[in-house]
């Protein structure tokens, strides 16, 4: 972003906290956050007197990652995914009575090309998936939630720069590792397949 400015550094902060405490700014505030020990971070803003401080953990308490373990990876342009997310999450249902109809579908391997899906029994979207590139059928299909899909729209950047997705199906891990430039999610699906 413009005007970013960081020093090396990490800590691991719940997202959740951290999310409500930077929209409890102005929008127009620049915000610090600070480290203040391995655990602790400070949030001040350029326009206002307050500040939160908010505890985590040491980034070296925190677990390491799974390694993709089926396939190589898929890459698509970050404004396809974005679209596609957008276009279908809000279809998605939002009780928990069934699992199944509470995510959005990325569907790899029909024979129309990728897709992405949601409903929630009364409403059905189904958007393409254009310029994805890698082994679409060893990527088969999953369900992503719905909160992850809303949160991952918003995070992907606004043009055609490539998103790479990388598939975790081990027994003891299911998981979905996407990069956009230097940032990375781990999304657990909801199912592998639907």
């Amino acid at each position: 972003a413009a005007g970013l400015e960081y020093e090396d550094g990490a800590i691991t902060l719940p997202f959740k906290v951290l999310r409500d405490a930077v929209k409890a700014f102005p929008k127009t505030a620049l915000l610090t956050i600070e480290a203040v020990s391995l655990d602790t971070a400070k949030i001040a803003g350029s326009e206002t007197a307050q500040t939160y401080t908010i505890k985590g953990m040491s980034a070296s308490e925190y677990p390491a990652l799974p390694e993709p373990t089926s396939g190589g990876p898929l890459h698509v342009p970050a404004q396809s995914l974005r679209s596609a997310l957008r276009r279908t999450q809000w279809a998605s249902s939002p009780g928990e009575h069934r699992e199944a109809f509470t995510g959005v579908l990325l569907d790899f391997t029909d024979k129309d090309g990728p897709h992405v899906a949601a409903t929630d029994t009364y409403r059905l979207v189904v958007c393409p998936l254009a310029g994805v590139e890698g082994d679409c059928e060893a990527a088969g299909k999953m369900i992503l939630p719905g909160e992850s899909a809303r949160i991952l729209a918003k995070l992907l950047p606004d043009d055609d720069s490539p998103v790479t997705l990388r598939f975790h199906y081990p027994e003891a891990v299911k998981g979905e590792k996407w990069s956009a430039g230097q940032v990375s999610f781990l999304i657990q699906p909801r199912d592998k397949a639907w």
